[in-house]
């Protein structure tokens, strides 16, 4: 067999000899097309890792209660399939009855053995068998032998467990795909309509479900005549009504919403409230209105010219929003009597099938009837997802083309566990698969409780956990997600939402609420983060061929330092209210900084000139996502109060990858040993100065990224505030000393597949 095994760096050890073999178990096992294919490879590698004369796979056979042999590497190749053990015979059946390792030196004199002609097995003597079990399931035995006389030892057996421990779980995957796939050839043998496929998508909320499909297609945003029916007054009278009755709706909405879910995942229709009460967005839609446009187009207009800048931000989080903006447009145009929406009030029970779910069509699904959701749009962080969760709805989203693939009345089994669909499963591997997913944990209820919870490893070493936000609305989820403060303001968001550049006064509005809701919580400012790529119109950016290296950012804040210095002036005039720091994005330069520098005191002498009072001194830090800047770390230490690490621009202009071009997207990861690298020398030079880092990019909030950063040092995570109970969760599973070994691990391997592989099987092993 071809040897397809990952590289790590370093000394070789036990336990990197464990992982390795680990890994490549799993590779076979998701690269072979069936299930005897991926027992052959395994007992190959294993026999040769291990270094032992026979490596063999027996598997239990429920109905007849028999162990049958599937898989050998050393005993007769023509035993494989015709060998069948009861489980009182036997040494092989001893390890099934007693549930743990046999270990016999002498397996021909062993009470239980037997004999078996033609298997070649005469010669064998020393024997080593453990049961292969999963969520207390007996899946068969995993044994090796060797010709010489001999006791395996303590070491050798506890390999063979941690193997065993670990490709349990795969093999009961690959025993499901097997049966899965048997049944199609049959349906397909037997000409059975309804052919059984798999598809992938997706997993938004936890769960599995089997039922018929309902394909629900949602009424879009309809564009009303512009021309008005009345006067400029009567068209603003009738928005104002529409409004109120938007609110009063909503308010019942969260009423309802409360006594169903409780109070805190209703209150994320206080988002739509806020749309609604934002002054510029209402100013928006008057000054159209005022220009001749009727009040139902003006609506329209400003709503779609918002969805445009949401989808045109990085931040999938950012994104989701736009369809709490979208339901809030559908509410006003209904009241203004140019809409008519589909409601989701389905009668019969079933899976509903449709291309998105605003939160009110979510809202308004009954958990009894609909057994599932299935979706082309909608993220894990999308307010409907979070309302598919709280109602305890299994939710699937991601899948193309969806009302090609699913048709009305068609079975689907849903796993919003996996984001795997079945569809038309054969009633055997439905049961089959219900069995499976039962040992599963299942995490929402347990995340609920960890909201209040401080976040700390296993061993109760604390690491803080900050709520990136962007939108008004994005306060409330700091409270409701258990956030420690503000890692990161969006400060850009206020400048693309508005018509004209700001006001000071403006600012201080939008920066004090912000600070209110903190409380005695830090929030950290960042400056404007704008590119030609993502800017509002009035801000003139040159057009560049690369935007992404070009002017933005801070140099284009100290091109035109009037803006720079709003923001630091308003920002100064409202910090006494809570704990306020400022961080700078894409410093690349010792020059640039120092500018930050003096426009900062410029500041301050203008506000003591203005007022006669000292502001307070606020941290300032900067963000480290340029290579150059962490290169020169050591530079900046004593310029900065802070280290801030923004991880998705460092990923992508050290690996050179545009994450949004489709054609190389795939090779973007902050796992990849170069970014890690960089990250390490932060960490260190932070140390060294006795600084705070905080990690405010998607890889604090990552699976596997957050277990490397506790690793490697990091103490201050800040991400989307809905993640922040999953990191939680994923970091109280593991003690300080084995997060240590993660980063170690992940910094000794080649490739960013590599170290996510390796983490995975070290989380997988630590489980079992």
């Amino acid at each position: 067999m071809h040897d397809e095994r990952l590289e790590t760096r370093g000394e070789g050890n036990d336990q990197g000899n464990i992982l390795q073999t680990l890994i490549d178990i799993s590779r076979i096992i998701t690269t072979s097309h069936d299930l005897e294919e991926t027992l052959s490879h395994t007992v190959e590698l294993i026999a040769g890792r291990m270094a032992v004369d026979v490596c063999s796979i027996y598997l239990y056979d429920e109905n007849s209660q028999e162990l049958e042999l599937k898989a050998t590497r050393g005993l007769s190749a023509s035993a494989v399939g015709q060998v069948r053990l009861a489980v009182h015979e036997g040494v092989v059946g001893l390890v099934i009855q007693e549930g743990k390792p046999v270990n016999h030196s002498d397996i021909s004199h062993h009470p239980r053995f037997k004999f078996i002609p033609s298997i070649d097995e005469e010669q064998l003597s020393s024997f080593c068998g453990v049961p292969l079990i999963e969520f207390r399931k007996t899946l068969g035995v995993l044994a090796i032998q060797n010709r010489e006389s001999r006791l395996f030892t303590p070491e050798e057996e506890n390999l063979l467990i941690a193997i065993a421990s670990q490709i349990s779980g795969l093999i009961s995957k690959a025993l499901l795909v097997d049966r899965l796939k048997r049944e199609a050839d049959e349906t397909a043998r037997e000409g059975r309509e309804g052919e059984t496929r798999r598809m992938e998508g997706v997993p938004i909320a936890p769960g599995v479900a089997k039922d018929q499909v309902i394909i629900f297609h949602r009424t879009r945003l309809p564009e009303p005549e512009y021309a008005p029916s009345g006067a400029v007054e009567d068209e603003k009278r009738a928005l104002r009504r529409s409004i109120d009755l938007s609110e009063q709706e909503i308010l019942a909405m969260i009423e309802d919403m409360t006594k169903r879910v409780g109070q805190e995942d209703a209150s994320i229709f206080h988002s739509h409230l806020l749309f609604l009460e934002d002054r510029a967005f209402i100013r928006k839609i008057n000054r159209l209105i005022e220009a001749g446009a009727s009040a139902g187009w003006a609506v329209h207009h400003v709503v779609m010219d918002y969805l445009r800048t949401f989808q045109g931000l990085n931040d999938p989080y950012l994104k989701e929003r736009g369809a709490d903006l979208e339901d809030v447009g559908f509410r006003l145009l209904q009241h203004l009597g140019m809409a008519s929406r589909t409601h989701v009030a389905i009668e019969r029970g079933g899976v509903l099938v449709a291309e998105m779910l605003t939160p009110s069509d979510t809202a308004m699904l009954d958990p009894l009837k609909i057994k599932a959701i299935v979706t082309s749009v909608g993220g894990f962080v999308s307010h409907a997802a979070i309302l598919a969760r709280s109602l305890r709805i299994p939710a699937v989203s991601g899948l193309e083309n969806i009302f090609e693939v699913l048709k009305e009345g068609e079975t689907v089994l849903v796993d919003g566990e996996t984001g795997v669909l079945f569809v038309n499963p054969p009633e055997s591997i439905s049961k089959e698969y219900d069995r499976y997913q039962e040992t599963r944990q299942v995490y929402l209820t347990h995340l609920e409780d960890l909201r209040e919870v401080p976040c700390c490893t296993k061993d109760h070493q604390p690491v803080k956990v900050f709520a990136n936000v962007s939108l008004a609305q994005d306060l409330e989820d700091v409270d409701r997600y258990g956030a420690e403060g503000i890692g990161l303001y969006r400060t850009e968001m206020h400048y693309l939402m508005s018509e004209s550049r700001p006001t000071v006064d403006q600012l201080m509005e939008t920066y004090a609420r912000a600070i209110n809701v903190a409380g005695d919580r830090t929030i950290i400012f960042r400056t404007l983060d704008l590119g030609a790529d993502n800017s509002p119109p009035y801000m003139n950016f040159p057009r560049e061929d690369n935007p992404f290296m070009g002017h933005r950012a801070i140099r284009y804040q100290l091109s035109r330092e009037i803006l720079l210095k709003e923001q630091l002036t308003a920002i100064l005039k409202v910090a006494h209210l809570g704990t306020v720091a400022v961080v700078i994005p894409m410093i690349s330069q010792l020059d640039e900084l120092h500018q930050v520098k003096r426009v900062y005191r410029d500041c301050r002498r203008e506000i003591v000139a203005e007022t006669g009072e000292e502001p307070p001194e606020i941290p300032l830090g900067m963000l480290f996502e340029v290579p150059s800047s962490v290169l020169m770390c050591d530079l900046f230490a004593g310029e900065v109060d802070f280290f801030a690490i923004g991880t998705n621009d460092l990923t992508q202009y050290t690996l050179a990858v545009d994450r949004n071009n489709p054609y190389v997207n795939h090779l973007y990861d902050p796992l990849d040993p170069a970014v890690l690298f960089l990250i390490r020398r932060l960490v260190e030079a932070a140390r060294r100065v006795d600084k705070s880092l905080l990690v405010c990019g998607e890889m604090a909030s990552d699976p596997e990224g957050c277990l490397v950063l506790v690793g490697m040092g990091l103490r201050e995570l800040s991400m989307n505030a809905p993640l922040i109970p999953l990191v939680k969760d994923r970091l109280a599973q593991m003690t300080l000393p084995e997060l240590e070994n993660v980063a170690r691990i992940a910094l000794n391997s080649t490739t960013a597949a590599n170290v996510r592989r390796n983490i995975r099987f070290l989380m997988q092993q630590h489980q079992n």
